[in-house]
């Protein structure tokens, strides 16, 4: 009696948020905050929201794992660990076929061969045939990520860039607001439908790219010698590899070892979260947890651009440390609260840090990235992200198996400080050196000319 209570008024809920996400979306206000774009970010736009949007499984995998296929917490964490793991070599793989093959083709081979796995999973029965399945097809999936990220850098002027990656994640979150709502219903009675669905949404975003995005990357004539627009002389195209440019951007290779522990944090949010709810709330704790995700969506879907605007002029770098701060805040409350409005309320803080960070991350990179690599440059990312989610689903899931769940997030708390502190710190460090290192590019420019 009281899960059906519980579903219930989470149902009622549920429908009362998808009423304010399409509510809070104004067609007119999109155009004036991110108008003016190349049209092939519009469509990027689109089909960022129904992969979001079809993307069912991933929100739920800590759950189903721990659930339907039976695994101990230290188990889901080991598989959960090696879904981030997986990413890494196929980030590298899908960033060097970016700068040679394209874009345009990895976006589709990607999604192509991701959706046939998915689907796969919805008919198997074996739970270990059906891990793997989902961690072949997070490799397949991960292809696509570097190429997704090189192709708005591509079609940007650095003075378009917030916009354009704001816009995009944007999309991801109107279609992410839906979701994990409708996987939250489906979970108990009807999970095959959660694979079919994640599959059908690739399909279409294949179909959406192979008919209105053309190829981006930059050939031949089309690369200069200081980027696209000259705005950016951290953009100028270089030869050699990946290793010789990280090299002469020592404040790459800082961030790139800071930026894990970021993401420590926020992978918590799809691995302790459900997990305490699942041991506070019973059977209700899934549908509960969509719940929230579409509360965090929501506040994506109404805030982004507020929180823009009010940090534009803002460093990128600066806005990603002052998201740990929120993070720490957030993620901290949640060794004391259990009453769902509280639950609430840590959602929309820790995911105002999730805004500062996803929407700058992009743009730090692309400032710092020469065009002729950016495919490998921006396969980076994906693996900073799936670093420090691994590292978090490993290393939480074995201090809850000794400890506790509430506890873990006293440790998550302490983390979430230092990162902020250690974010905080480049970007005092880049004060000092990017002044002599931009007076070295424009001598390097005024010679050249």
């Amino acid at each position: 009696m009281v899960h059906l209570l519980l579903s219930s008024r989470l149902r009622r809920a549920g429908i009362n948020i998808i009423k304010k996400v399409v509510g809070s979306v104004k067609v007119k206000s999109l155009v004036n905050a991110y108008g003016g774009l190349h049209k092939s970010i519009y469509i990027l736009f689109i089909v960022n929201m129904i992969a979001s949007a079809g993307n069912l499984v991933f929100p739920f995998l800590a759950i189903y794992m721990a659930d339907k296929l039976h695994f101990n917490n230290a188990t889901v964490g080991f598989y959960m660990m090696m879904v981030w793991l997986i990413g890494i070599p196929s980030v590298l793989l899908g960033g060097k076929l970016s700068d040679s093959v394209g874009r345009r083709h990895v976006i589709i081979i990607s999604h192509s061969i991701t959706a046939v796995l998915r689907l796969s999973c919805a008919f198997a029965g074996d739970p270990l045939i059906i891990v793997w399945m989902i961690i072949a097809s997070c490799f397949f999936g991960s292809l696509s990520q570097a190429s997704y990220q090189a192709m708005v850098a591509d079609l940007t002027l650095p003075s378009e860039r917030k916009k354009a990656f704001s816009l995009q994640y944007l999309g991801g979150n109107i279609g992410f607001a839906l979701g994990p709502l409708i996987a939250g219903f489906l979970y108990n009675n009807h999970v095959a439908l959660i694979f079919i669905g994640n599959a059908f949404a690739l399909i279409l975003t294949v179909f959406l790219i192979m008919i209105y995005i053309e190829e981006s990357k930059p050939e031949g004539s089309k690369i200069t010698a200081f980027g696209n627009s000259g705005e950016s002389v951290g953009e100028r195209a270089e030869t050699g590899g990946l290793i010789s440019v990280l090299l002469k951007r020592p404040n790459i290779l800082l961030f790139i070892l800071i930026y894990p522990i970021f993401i420590f944090v926020y992978s918590q949010h799809t691995f302790i979260i459900p997990l305490q709810l699942n041991e506070s709330f019973g059977a209700g704790g899934p549908a509960m947890f969509g719940s929230l995700m579409t509360v965090n969506a929501v506040v994506v879907v109404t805030m982004t651009t507020f929180i823009i605007s009010f940090t534009q002029k803002n460093k990128a770098i600066s806005n990603i440390a002052l998201s740990g701060v929120f993070y720490a805040i957030g993620f901290g409350m949640l060794y004391f609260v259990n009453h769902y409005a509280l639950l609430i309320l840590s959602t929309v803080i820790w995911t105002i840090g999730e805004i500062l960070s996803a929407t700058e991350v992009g743009v730090y990179l692309a400032e710092h990235t020469p065009e002729s690599h950016r495919g490998r440059m921006n396969s980076i990312l994906p693996i900073i992200f799936r670093a420090g989610s691994s590292l978090g689903t490993l290393i939480m899931g074995r201090y809850i198996a000794v400890y506790s769940i509430r506890s873990s997030w006293i440790v998550v708390l302490v983390v979430s400080i230092i990162a902020a502190a250690a974010m905080y710190g480049l970007f005092h460090f880049e004060k000092r050196g990017a002044g002599k290192n931009m007076k070295a590019y424009k001598k390097e420019i005024c010679v050249a000319k």
